[in-house]
């Protein structure tokens, strides 16, 4: 058009006297915005940190996650000489906890929601900060009794159990073994014992998966990480890039199945926390608390991130930027280390 068109008009378009200020309002800016802005100011983007100059892109959204899953299944099982030896089941978990027991050694409780296993043992017996974690990642425990504090915890639990003491049809002992390290049970059978328990067989697990830090620069990497659990146990993961995964190590050598599978997992988890042994307590037995969870660093793809693990509805970890992630995204080893025990990262 030959005409000069009014500031912010469209060619051709005239001018609505009425129309509300916009998309042809007669100066640049937001409707209300303070008449004093400086013009070369409006419309400039605010950086991911609030920067008043603009000119940054917003943080990425932590990408979602939600699955409906058969209830977990938690099964206590042996991690000493010579129960270790006939380690089955392990692979077909969906996260693995590793928990201090007396005498400087580990148990395992491997956690089944997503594969059902084969053979799964030996099934061993309960400490009460099993039974905690089993219950506040909606967990049923499958177990061989327990000791006298994990019996009591058990009684005020909300969450029932299949114990070997009551449910012994669920269970056998290897005739090629001797107690208390020949006790298996078949993934199948216990599936199919939860219906009579009066708990939903299902869960909703939602959260977020985890994201790699954005800043390059900033990114702390670990292809390896030792765990010095007392003066008779250490174990720790080497981070194999080539399938992007982290192998278990076992007191220097590969960690395996009987059958002799690797365990490999996506991610490993060391949830810090405080541990100390019961007063009074000829076995040396453990207090230790996971209600408040604690400091905790996360291992995945070769990175290391540093926040705080808790246990509220499923394993979870939070960035210290705030982030929370569902670690049930991924296949995780989760080693619960007393502070006062050595973790070297390298």
């Amino acid at each position: 058009s030959d005409e000069a068109a009014a500031p912010g008009a469209a060619a051709n378009v005239p001018l609505d006297p009425d129309a509300q200020a916009g998309g042809d309002a007669p100066r640049p800016g937001q409707p209300g915005d303070l008449p004093d802005a400086a013009a070369d100011a409006l419309g400039l983007s605010a950086g991911p940190d609030g920067d008043p100059d603009g000119g940054g892109a917003p943080q990425a959204t932590p990408p979602p996650f939600n699955q409906t899953r058969p209830r977990p299944l938690a099964v206590v099982v042996d991690n000493a000489n010579p129960g270790y030896a006939r380690l089955s089941g392990l692979t077909a978990a969906s996260w693995i906890a590793e928990m201090p027991v007396e005498g400087g050694q580990t148990r395992l409780m491997p956690v089944f929601d997503v594969r059902t296993p084969g053979q799964v043992g030996p099934v061993r017996s309960l400490r009460d900060y099993f039974v905690h974690l089993a219950e506040r990642t909606d967990a049923v425990l499958v177990h061989d009794g327990g000791s006298p504090g994990a019996l009591i915890a058990l009684q005020d639990a909300t969450r029932p159990s299949l114990n070997a003491f009551q449910r012994g049809d669920l269970f056998s002992r290897a005739a090629d073994g001797s107690p208390p390290y020949n006790l298996f049970s078949q993934g199948s059978a216990l599936r199919g014992a939860i219906a009579g328990l009066g708990v939903s067989p299902n869960r909703l697990v939602e959260g977020f998966r985890p994201m790699e830090p954005q800043d390059e620069d900033e990114v702390e990497r670990a292809d390896e990480v030792d765990i010095v659990w007392g003066g008779v146990y250490r174990s720790g993961f080497v981070y194999q890039a080539a399938q992007d995964r982290y192998r278990w190590y076992r007191n220097g050598a590969p960690g395996v199945q009987a059958d002799g599978q690797a365990i490999l997992v996506d991610a490993v988890l060391i949830a810090r926390i405080d541990s100390r042994q019961i007063p009074g307590d000829t076995e040396g037995r453990l207090f230790i608390s996971v209600d408040a969870g604690g400091p905790a660093t996360l291992l995945w793809r070769g990175t290391v991130q540093y926040g705080r693990w808790s246990a509220d509805g499923g394993l979870r970890f939070t960035t210290e930027e705030g982030t929370e992630v569902a670690l049930e995204a991924l296949r995780t080893w989760a080693a619960f280390v007393p502070t006062a025990q050595t973790v070297e990262l390298r």
